[in-house]
């Protein structure tokens, strides 16, 4: 047993009866932005808190250079969180809640506001959590790193991701140890509407057809097991 699995048996999480949960001093707590403390924006989902600054950006216009400057900063961040899928995440949320592809999603978001070039990010199935309708906005955040002179290797299995991929790399032909041969590498994009069809989905295919065809000649009393004997 891990020792980190072992020590979680006698380690739990209290909340602190001074702070209530808010990390932050008593003090602290009597500075509000339009009447909300810091610990209840924290409790705001991210899309919705972004529209309360861009609320404020609008509202008090003119703004002060440092002001303006403080804002264009919050918006930004949370702009770029919101274009990944992760709206629906609060400043609050602990990181060992999120899910791995959350967390890949949130280091992407930083890249994004730091304006790295010339960076190669790999990122682990990105797509984990993320509502289909939501794919696109990765992709499009992807492609923008990108086109900033990146380079992004992406383990993925969702056909939406794979299509926007530059070049495709297909390990195979099964899993484990069974695999790590590369049965395709190349253009994921088709001329036609079709799926991407790859050399050891088409060899299980064909396996699936020539099975059919001979329980199809051999009647209903067929069994597949005696194909093994």
């Amino acid at each position: 047993m891990h020792v980190r699995i072992f020590l979680s048996r006698y380690r739990a999480y209290t909340e602190c009866p001074d702070c209530q949960g808010t990390r932050l001093q008593p003090d602290a707590l009597h500075f509000k932005i339009l009447g909300k403390t810091l610990p209840e924006l924290w409790h705001i989902p991210l899309d919705q808190l972004l529209f309360f600054f861009e609320g404020i950006a609008t509202s008090h216009a003119p703004l002060d250079k440092t002001t303006g400057l403080v804002l264009h900063e919050i918006t930004s961040r949370l702009n770029y969180l919101c274009e990944v899928g992760l709206g629906y995440l609060s400043l609050d949320r602990q990181a060992r809640t999120l899910s791995g592809g959350e967390i890949a999603r949130v280091n992407l978001t930083t890249c994004l506001g730091s304006a790295l070039t010339q960076t190669l990010f790999v990122l682990d199935e990105p797509t984990v959590g993320l509502h289909h309708r939501d794919i696109h906005r990765l992709t499009r955040v992807m492609h923008n790193l990108r086109d900033k002179g990146n380079t992004l290797v992406v383990v993925e299995h969702d056909e939406a991701v794979m299509h926007q991929a530059d070049q495709l790399i297909d390990m195979g032909p099964e899993a484990g140890e069974h695999g790590g041969e590369i049965t395709y590498q190349g253009p994921a994009k088709t001329n036609s509407k079709k799926k991407i069809a790859h050399p050891s989905v088409s060899l299980r295919r064909a396996i699936n057809s020539y099975s059919q065809q001979i329980e199809e000649a051999a009647g209903p009393s067929f069994n597949r097991r005696s194909l093994s004997k």
